[in-house]
């Protein structure tokens, strides 16, 4: 193994550090959605290949680090040069990837919760905008010159360079850190209508504000792209993007997961966990349980293991339940007026599937 040098185990320790953090939260949001709030979604399954990605880009960085990123220039020779660059675009390109499947996480755990068409459709937008330029960045660290060799090794005379990689990160980076402030304002919109419990409102909303931090990191790692295509020293002057990046995709990452670890913190600060199984149904006390259900959005087959239901509601007398979100439909009732609306939840066995009347986060 090389010897760190110069700005080297700063960047290491940043990205080891990070790696770990996102990891921790990202394993907890994962087991809470398996054993406490039904079966994981598609964001979830989103930011744990973002995290794979992550590690990965952790792993090509400290390789460059061991070869001289991080040092100046003049401290190497070519061959450890050439080496580093070699290995810091391969970090590069998984990291390319990584920074859009993070803001697709967010806005899948988003498309959860909110019900207009419009609203999905915003999102959508984003998501694919935001992918496409993300794997076209990604496609470019080994497409900006030929031959490719050239690009690492500066002993190879470059003999054509069609792409230029600096306005191609820098409008990457640029669209993503807007996408980081839209998805910190966004549920304040969207959210403030819908008929759930003012405290779940406030979690979603102020930890996904957390990703204004996020955007922050962009803004300050987009301003710094332009000097790196004017520099000689570039191993060293890559190093702080490095460490900004990794930052803000860790700040995605702990912002998205706050809402949804939020039945594991009541869960270990007021009752604990529950070990009993079977059918269970929460009512208001009142005896009245004998009155219809309505379910709605149920899924017809019942032989896969942890579907999600939107609703199964009676109008009964509501409490106060432990809901993780509670989401209700809101408008106007059938029969006109003011209806209340209590929650139900089922929990069946493992070989039976697991149904929730609850939109999950």
């Amino acid at each position: 193994m090389g010897v760190l040098r110069g700005l080297g185990p700063a960047v290491v320790a940043v990205l080891v550090v990070e790696g770990v953090v996102a990891g921790v939260f990202i394993a907890a949001r994962y087991l809470t959605r398996v054993f406490m709030r039904g079966s994981p979604g598609w964001d979830d399954f989103t930011l744990m290949f973002t995290w794979v990605l992550q590690m990965s880009f952790v792993g090509m960085s400290i390789a460059a680090c061991t070869q001289g990123m991080g040092a100046h220039s003049s401290d190497l020779t070519i061959e450890m040069f050439a080496r580093a660059v070699k290995l810091e675009l391969v970090a590069q390109f998984l990291v390319s990837i990584a920074m859009g499947t993070s803001k697709v996480g967010v806005s899948l755990f988003l498309m959860r919760i909110v019900t207009n068409k419009w609203h999905k459709a915003i999102l959508w937008f984003w998501n694919v905008s935001i992918m496409t330029l993300s794997i076209f960045l990604a496609i470019s660290v080994y497409a900006q010159c030929q031959p490719v060799k050239s690009i690492w090794d500066p002993r190879i005379r470059k003999e054509v360079c069609p792409l230029n990689l600096t306005i191609i990160a820098t409008v990457m980076c640029s669209w993503s850190a807007a996408m980081d402030f839209f998805l910190a304002l966004f549920p304040w919109y969207v959210l403030r209508n819908l008929n759930m419990k003012r405290r779940e409102r406030i979690t979603i909303c102020a930890s996904l504000s957390l990703g204004i931090f996020a955007g922050t990191c962009g803004v300050i790692r987009t301003t710094g792209l332009d000097a790196l295509s004017k520099t000689s020293d570039y191993l060293y002057e890559t190093s702080p993007s490095v460490m900004w990046t990794s930052s803000e995709m860790t700040l995605t990452i702990i912002c998205v997961s706050v809402p949804a670890l939020r039945p594991l913190w009541k869960g270990l600060s007021t009752r604990g966990f529950s070990s009993s199984g079977g059918y269970q149904q929460y009512h208001d006390g009142s005896g009245q349980n004998d009155v219809p259900i309505e379910f709605r959005n149920l899924p017809t087959s019942d032989k896969q293991h942890g579907y999600e239901a939107s609703a199964a509601r009676s109008p009964a007398k509501a409490d106060d339940n432990d809901s993780d979100t509670c989401i209700l439909e809101h408008g106007n009732g059938r029969m006109g007026g003011i209806h209340r609306k209590q929650d139900i939840e089922l929990v069946y066995e493992e070989e039976v599937a697991a149904t929730t009347s609850r939109q999950h986060l």
